[in-house]
């Protein structure tokens, strides 16, 4: 067998990944190739096919691994008549944006060569979905239908924030952008 075929299951992966973020520091992802994290990190192209079918469903993965592990670790232990207070809200959302600050070596290179990825999805989380919706009893559909659009503004809403963020390579702190969205999306209790 070869040698680079024998890196256990988990190094292999974190190996794919590292030289994905490596290559792409310097490559706009729409040029980086199979054969170019393989090389990286000295594995064959089987080794990579079992794990993705292709770039894009690495870049998928990783973004939305951690994004979905990291936003239900942070929004989904939340308790939601907690989640209503002012500094509950503050602190979850400075929780997302040093994140993303501490992950900004995979986030800015990609957001800044491409297109706009970003989706918290944060609709589905307890949290929101309480405070946006309440009990869950409407008087008709249209009223829940409203109600879906103003949770889908306010998710395209934080993603963007967090998008120019990085573009703006972080100048903010987490705390100074928190309250951004805290201002601009004052949910109401």
């Amino acid at each position: 067998m070869n040698k680079k075929d024998n890196h256990p299951s988990k190094d292999t992966t974190y190996a794919i990944m590292e030289a994905y973020l490596a290559l792409l520091k310097n490559k706009n992802i729409h040029r980086i190739t199979v054969q170019n994290v393989c090389n990286l990190a000295q594995i064959n192209r089987t080794t990579f096919y079992v794990r993705y079918a292709d770039i894009n469903e690495l870049t998928q993965k990783k973004i939305e691994k951690e994004l979905s592990e990291h936003s239900n670790d942070i929004f989904l232990k939340t308790d939601v008549p907690t989640f209503n207070s002012h500094e509950c809200f503050l602190s979850c959302f400075i929780q997302v944006f040093e994140f993303f600050r501490e992950n900004r070596d995979f986030y800015y290179p990609y957001i800044s060569k491409n297109m706009n990825i970003i989706s918290l999805e944060l609709s589905d989380k307890k949290p929101f979905h309480s405070a946006f919706v309440g009990t869950g009893v409407y008087n008709n559909d249209e009223e829940y239908k409203y109600i879906q659009y103003r949770l889908a503004f306010f998710n395209a809403g934080v993603s963007s924030i967090i998008q120019l963020w990085l573009k703006n390579h972080c100048h903010e702190s987490p705390s100074d952008m928190a309250h951004v969205i805290f201002s601009e999306y004052r949910i109401e209790v």
